[in-house]
Parts: structure tokens; sequence; C-alpha cells
């Protein structure tokens, strides 16, 4: 009866935020969208009115450089090289003309002197760039006043935008506009730098007659062309503000635009802002997923309340599940979660639980066997739980390799040296192991173990396989004391003990700091015979056990009799391993070059 009462009370609760949730989310929509168009509609006003203003600073700016250095080379004509010199240290102007009014040009004007930057000056106008702006880009010059100022744009030959602007000599109220300089500007020294301060908006510049003369995008209109017909042109024209807003088309047919024009005050440009419409509509999506997110989960919160309502028994049982997982936060993977014989969910969601984090205590367990084992049919048969890890024993080839010596070389000399010889070294042994099929047991200094036969025994090749990897080690030696001989430093003696006898392998060690290992006879022997090497003048020692697994290409004799629990011992007299029985490496993962990059 109370599951069936929490049922029902899920389902009312639940359809209730459902309508409250559309209710909510329509009318916060709506109220969203007009917000948001009105702060679209303000950010490119206000983008406008800043643009503008930098736009307008900027012309004024030069055209006071301007018109200071034209009136010191008519007052003093002698000094135009130094001032053009001067002229090449602006960073927007490019030349400065001079023109007066004559009744002979058929123009009514002509140069009276012109400052351009000198001719070694990137940024230099050619005598043929001045012609070329003269012809396609020409400056209405009868236009001028005192107090306007003619703008349009221009065009290198090199395609270098600028601003061809006019303005009066004297810029004296009442004065008669006898003498104009024309200056030639930087167009992106003027215009981009503050065009461009924003992405989220189009900005754009026109001239008196309508014509484009800068865009923050490329392409967006013809460079040039006359727009006339775009309405908030038509709106700028026909109004006598000096800004205002308006929404329109580009075309028709074309999306919506929050548009903004602001007036210069500056030989009649006009800054035009605008931000497209489906701006509004992305931000809107994003809203309504946010919003919908938020409904959802709130819907989600009431359905999960009535449950727990309806399941007063509910709050201890949750309670011993977080502790549980409580521990295994901890890193305490063997944990034992309650009520996993319950037959409801709560009972199904903990054997789950039981089962994942059991999993992954068994993984954490393996972790440093996977990594000691390099073998990828190993690893396959250690996943798939073929190799005991608990305990097992079994016959095995150990070898011990030590350098003697080691530490009288530590006690001197530099130790950045000495650590990166010592470590090419080891990784030549453990190459040279892990390539037959050995397993690395331990390093530590110059000192390594190794063995094989286990966890898997392979009779045929284990023999031949340590062997083989002895000898690699015997050259990694030498490789090691021509380092040491070629830096001064003394000379070490290779050690190496092999025996052939019984193990216990698996695991050894404490929670979370496991790893595969052998123990036993074999190890101990292993151990204590390498450093009898140096007695006989040879680097490696065998014991009989391991000398009956010789191959036939490995010749070995008796050096020692078994006496007092010593073994008896033999060296290798000749060995010369073939290529095919130095071992199979398809079976390894691809080598690492650490320790040569060290």
């Amino acid at each position: 009866m109370a599951l069936s009462l929490g049922k029902k009370m899920a389902v009312f609760v639940s359809g209730v935020t459902a309508v409250a949730t559309m209710a909510i989310g329509a009318a916060s929509f709506h109220l969203m969208t007009t917000q948001f168009a009105e702060v679209l509609r303000g950010e490119a006003k206000e983008t406008s009115t800043q643009l503008s203003a930098r736009i307008r600073d900027g012309l004024l700016h030069a055209e006071a450089r301007a018109r200071l250095l034209a009136r010191a080379v008519v007052e003093k004509p002698a000094e135009q090289t130094y001032i053009e010199e001067t002229l090449a240290r602006d960073a927007d102007i490019l030349a400065i003309t001079v023109s007066k009014r004559s009744d002979q040009s058929p123009s009514g004007w002509e140069t009276a002197l012109r400052l351009s930057r000198p001719a070694i000056d990137p940024l230099s106008i050619k005598k043929s760039d001045f012609e070329q702006l003269e012809l396609k880009y020409p400056l209405e010059l009868d236009l001028v006043t005192e107090s306007s100022a003619e703008v349009t744009h221009g065009m290198l030959r090199d395609g270098t935008p600028t601003l061809r602007v006019a303005v009066s000599l004297q810029h004296k109220a009442g004065a008669a506009t006898t003498d104009v300089i024309s200056i030639e500007l930087r167009q992106d020294a003027i215009v981009s730098t503050s065009v461009n301060a924003t992405s989220l908006h189009f900005s754009a510049l026109f001239d008196r007659q309508n014509r484009v003369i800068y865009q923050s995008e490329a392409k967006h209109f013809v460079h040039g062309e006359e727009l006339s017909g775009l309405p908030i042109l038509r709106l700028a024209q026909s109004n006598q503000a000096k800004h205002g807003t308006l929404d329109y088309p580009e075309l028709p047919g074309k999306p919506l635009q929050y548009g903004s024009f602001q007036k210069i005050g500056y030989g009649g440009l006009v800054l035009v802002t605008q931000v497209p419409r489906t701006l509004l509509t992305d931000k809107m999506r994003s809203f309504a997923i946010q919003l919908g997110i938020i409904l959802f989960a709130c819907s989600a919160l009431a359905a999960t309340f009535a449950w727990l309502l309806s399941w007063s028994l509910l709050g201890s049982r949750l309670k011993r599940l977080i502790n549980a997982l409580d521990r295994v936060e901890d890193g305490k993977y063997n944990v034992n979660f309650p009520d996993r014989k319950a037959t409801d969910e709560i009972g199904d969601f903990s054997r789950d639980l039981q089962r994942i984090f059991a999993g992954l205590d068994r993984r954490e367990e393996g972790h440093a066997s996977f990594a000691k084992l390099k073998s990828r049919k190993l690893k396959s048969r250690l996943q798939k739980g073929e190799i005991n890890l608990k305990g097992e024993r079994m016959n095995a080839l150990v070898v011990h390799a030590h350098l003697h010596g080691i530490d009288q070389i530590a006690k001197e000399g530099d130790p950045e040296l000495f650590m990166s010889l010592l470590n090419k070294y080891n990784q030549s042994v453990s190459d040279a192991i892990e390539s037959r099929q050995g397993i690395v047991d331990h390093i530590h200094g110059g000192s390594v173990i190794a063995y094989w036969g286990v966890p898997l025994a392979d009779s045929s090749k284990d023999a031949e396989s340590a062997i083989a990897a002895c000898l690699k080690i015997r050259g990694a030696a030498e490789s090691f004391n021509s380092a040491l001989k070629k830096n001064k430093r003394p000379l070490v003696q290779l050690g190496m003990g092999m025996h052939y006898g019984s193990v216990i392998a698996g695991q050894v060690g404490v929670r979370g700091r496991y790893e595969y290992t052998a123990v036993g006879e074999a190890v101990e022997v292993a151990s204590r015979i390498h450093a009898f090497a140096d007695q006989f003048k040879t680097d490696l020692l065998i014991t009989s056990q391991a000398a009956e697994q010789a191959p036939e290409w490995c010749e070995t004799e008796k050096v020692v009799d078994a006496d007092d629990g010593n073994p008896e011992l033999h060296e290798i007299v000749t060995a010369v391993a073939p290529e095919s029985d130095l071992g199979d490496q398809d079976d390894l993962p691809p080598a690492e070059n650490d320790a040569d990059a060290a």
C-alpha cells in the first residue's frame, strides 16, 4: 500500500512540475528574448558611439600634425628635408600636399609643395602613386572650408589602403580658403585599430557619397561601393540627429540586423554598426537549453522527493551505502556493501557495486604484475586469470648480475654523469632480458635479478634465452666501462651468477604495493655465486643444475666441485648464440628510447 501511494504521489508531483515547467519556460523565454534584443541594440549603439569617437580623434590629431608640418615648410622652405625626416617618424601620415587656387589650372588648383617620406622609407609614396590617387580617388578641394573637411578612400599600387583628407591650411574662422592641404593617411592606423575593437559586431565607415571606406569584415561589402539604398544610411542622411538605431535587413530576404549609425562629425563620415539577429537566436537557443536543464532538474528533484517521502525506511539504508562508498573514496576497494542480499533495487545496486569494486581491487593488486610482465601473451593470460598470483612452487632459471666497484665510483665524480651512464647500462640489461622472454625482478644500483620459467616455463628455450641474455649483459658492461674510461673514472667488474632450481612465485607486498616476484633457493644461490666470478677470472658462473639446461651452442667447464652445501660451479668456455636463438621479440611491446635520451 505504501509503495502504491508513493507511486501516486510521484506521478502527481511530476505532472504538476511538468505543467509549471512549461509555463515558467514559456514566460521566461519571451521575457529573455525581449531583453536580449534590447541588449543587442544597446551594444550596437554603444559600439558605434565609441568607435566613431576614436576615429574622429585619430583624424583630428593627424590633421593637426599635418597642418603643423605644412606651415613649417611654407614658412621655411629650406628646412623641407629636415621636416620630411620628421614626417618619417609619424606612424599615421604618409604624405602631405599643399595646393593653391590657380586660374591657370583646369581644376582651379595647383600643387605648391609636397612633403613625402624619404625614398628609403618602406612607407614612401612614389610619384606614380600620387598620379593614380589624383586620377582614381580625387578629392573635391572646392568643397573644403575653414570648418569642414573632405574625406575619401584611396589605394596605392601595392594594394595599401589609404584615407585621403583635404582641410584648409589656415584653419582660421573668416579666412579665405586659398590654400588646402591634402593628407595621405594609413587607413589601418586611423581606422583598423578602432573598427576592429570588437568581434561580435560588424562595423563599416562611409564617406559623404555613401561609399564604403572601411569595413571590419573583409568582403561583407564591396570596397568603394556606393550603398545609398542601405536603410540605415537613408535614415542617417534624412535625420539631423548625430546618431540613431534601426532594425532592418541589408537586402530583401536577408536576416534582420540590429543597426546603429553615428555621424563622425568630420568630412561627412558615417559609422554604421550592426548586430545580426542570428546572434539573438544563438543566445536564445543557449538560454533555452540552460533553462530546460534547470527546469528538468527541478522536476527530477520534485519526483525524487515524492519517492523518498513514500519510503520512510530508505534513509538508513542509503546512509549505510554512502558510508561504504566513503571507504572506497579512501582507496579501500575491498568493501562489503550492505543490503547485498536484499531483493529490491537497493539490493541490486549494492550487488553491482560489490562486483565492480571487487574487480577494481583485483586490478589494483595486479597492477605491479602488469608492469613487470612485458610479454603480451603473459598479460593476456594474466587478465584471463590463467596465472596464479597467490603463490605456486615451480622451477626457474635465476640470473643475478652485479657491477662490483660501483659503490666506490658513486662516492666521487659528477652525480649526473654517473646516474646517466648507470641508467643507460640498466636499460641495456633490461632490454637484453625482456627481449629474451625473461622477467626483470629487481634493479638496485648496478645489481639486477632476473628469471626465466616463471610464471610459464618453456624448457626448450629458457636456458638458451638466459645465457644469450647474459652474453648481451656482458656487452653492456663493456660499454659501461668504456664510458667510465673515457670520463677518467675507475672501472667496474661484472659478476653474474646463474642457478636453476625451485622458487615460489606470486605477489608479495602490502595492499596498494603488490608486485610479482620469485623467492626461494634458486634466487639465494644465484645471488651468492656471482661474487666468486672474479676469483675464476670470468664474469659468469653457472651451477651444474643450470649447466644441464645449457643449449648445444654453449660449452661449459667445471671450475669447482660441490662441497659443504655449496653447489658445483661451471664457467662458459664457448658461447656464440646464433641470431635465431637470441629470442623472439614479436611477443614484446615496442621498445622505448627513454634511456638513450637520458
